[in-house]
Order: structure tokens, then sequence, then C-alpha cells
């Protein structure tokens, strides 16, 4: 049977106190080696994982409600919010309150 995947989002930080939210499945050494898709000459200080799951739509939709929570944050690096996901794949996720500040 083959492994099943751990999806991981994660968070960068730089040395200007700037950071970048992201996903991915990588593991071991390639995740330790890994910084991400940003494209950025910044220096990266560390990176914590968020969450985990081992269902794809799960980390996305996590991944998406991150980068909202930081989407006025000058300091996120995200520029692209390029989501799509199957409403019927993150029935799982936990229940939770948006508050959207206008």
């Amino acid at each position: 049977m083959p492994k099943k995947l751990l999806y991981k989002v994660y968070k960068i930080y730089y040395e200007d106190g700037s950071f970048y939210i992201g996903v991915t499945s990588k593991s071991g050494i390639h995740y330790d080696n890994y910084w991400g898709s940003n494209t950025t000459d910044l220096k990266h200080t560390h990176k914590d994982i968020l969450y985990h799951t081992h269902h794809k739509s799960d980390a996305k939709l996590t991944e998406l409600l991150f980068q909202l929570k930081y989407f006025d944050d000058p300091k996120c690096l995200n520029k692209m919010l390029n989501i799509r996901l199957r409403r019927d794949f993150i029935k799982k996720i936990p229940k939770f309150k948006l508050k959207i500040d206008g």
C-alpha cells in the first residue's frame, strides 16, 4: 500500500519581519530544504507548520484561511490566492467563524 501523503500548511519568516504562507506535501530532507514558491531575495530565518492533514483539500482550504487572515498585513508576501476546491471534499474540516471587517 502506498504511503499516504501528509500535507503541511507552513509559514516562512524572513529577517525583515515579513512572512509567506504556503502548502506542501514534501517531507524529510526535501521539506527541510524547501522554502516555498515565493520568489524573493529576502533571507529566511525559519518556518513553522501551522496545520497538517492527509487531505489535500483540507490543507488548501486552511492555507487560504490563513492567507485571508493576513490579507491586509503589509508583511504578508503572498500575492496570489489561487484555490479551487470541491465542497464535498472539505466537509470534515473543523467548524469556524469568519468575521470580515469592512
